[in-house]
């Protein structure tokens, strides 16, 4: 009782900070004082985070944790999630989702706690990767699913690793110096897993990177609607082992399209195609007049081109990793088969909708309104 009362009682004006921080950031700022909105907005995250951490780890001591059991698409929290915390990324890390094809529609779990088990693996992969490639999988398995989060970052070792799911416990002592951390997130994450009848497991070397593995035990409860196919031929300048190539190679034949990968150095002689995608910013500058065929740059939020770059690229559509596969299903079919036709109102003239908030608590009323109104 005592628990779920402070987590209450601090959980909302926390929220009220929040909210009104971030309606605050959309204004008008300078670049100095929108930086500094956004250390804040960090920081509060980071302390929700640990108020979650400690609540939800205080619900398992005492058995008062509470798991939903509804229909929910895991395929697209796992990819929100990965989206959400892509801004985590060190420079020159590729961040990488990859979603099985036969992955059913929805399954039967607690999406939240889900949620949670990969934000924590993936926040201590992308806070100990400098370098290299965080790649975040999801599979079918006959019992459920298979979530892995792999990463090339600094990895663990062998005698540490009995030590990391303990509370409170770092792999070595100086790591929460250099990296942060309150040693929490690897501790509710196991424990999170064996709630859910789920396993948790670590492969790692020192120096070469982690394999965090979830086995969740999520029943199918709707197959996957099918995509309309799509026509064309698609030709991708990247490596052969990037994050990017994998998705591609699995995604695009599925959906009806000639799929080709060439090393960026290689150039496009020879080679036609309907539309070209790269994730190499730099490259692009010497493909533009071998190819008038449109362009898919995909690269992190902070490596986007300028408005005057991209302009001199024309046709370019730029995409932010990790890729979703709706998003990447969008880009293609807005490329090769033109903007769908426009859809019909469907409210027939009618005024616009009214929305009802029931909110006691008046910061929080300001909060929802700037938002909606936003």
């Amino acid at each position: 009782q005592y628990v779920a009362s402070f987590g209450h009682g601090v959980g909302r004006p926390l929220k009220g900070l929040r909210g009104m921080r971030a309606l605050a950031r959309d204004g008008p700022l300078s670049a100095q004082q929108r930086q500094q909105l956004m250390i804040a907005h960090d920081s509060g995250r980071m302390l929700v985070q640990l108020l979650n951490d400690l609540l939800d780890l205080s619900k398992l001591e005492f058995s008062q944790l509470e798991l939903e059991r509804i229909p929910f698409d895991v395929a697209s929290l796992i990819e929100e999630t990965a989206s959400l915390l892509s801004q985590n990324a060190a420079p020159g890390v590729e961040l990488s989702c990859l979603i099985a094809p036969q992955l059913p529609g929805e399954v039967i779990g607690d999406p939240l706690r889900v949620r949670q088990v990969l934000t924590n693996l993936l926040s201590n992969a992308l806070k100990f990767t400098r370098h290299g490639r965080v790649v975040v999988r999801l599979r079918p398995r006959p019992e459920g699913i298979l979530l892995e989060v792999c990463d090339t970052g600094i990895g663990i070792a062998a005698d540490a690793l009995s030590r990391i799911f303990q509370p409170f416990a770092q792999a070595e002592v100086g790591t929460s110096r250099r990296f942060g951390g309150t040693g929490l997130g690897l501790t509710l994450t196991r424990v999170l897993c064996e709630a859910m009848h789920g396993s948790l497991e670590v492969d790692s070397q020192p120096g070469l990177g982690s394999r965090f593995s979830v086995r969740l035990p999520l029943p199918s409860h709707a197959a996957a609607s099918p995509l309309p196919p799509l026509h064309g031929r698609v030709v991708a300048l990247c490596s052969r082992r990037s994050g990017l190539d994998e998705l591609l190679a699995t995604s695009l034949p599925a959906w009806g399209l000639d799929y080709r990968r060439r090393d960026p150095d290689d150039g496009l002689a020879g080679v036609a195609a309907d539309l070209l995608i790269s994730d190499c910013p730099a490259c692009l500058g010497g493909l533009r007049p071998l190819s008038t065929a449109p362009i898919l740059l995909v690269s992190a939020y902070g490596e986007l081109l300028a408005e005057d770059e991209a302009a001199r690229l024309q046709p370019l559509e730029q995409l932010a990793r990790p890729l979703a596969r709706a998003t990447l299903y969008q880009a293609l079919q807005r490329q090769l088969n033109g903007p769908p036709p426009p859809r019909a109102e469907s409210r027939g003239g009618q005024p616009p909708a009214q929305i009802l908030l029931v909110e006691d608590n008046p910061v929080n009323q300001l909060v929802v309104k700037g938002l909606l109104g936003r």
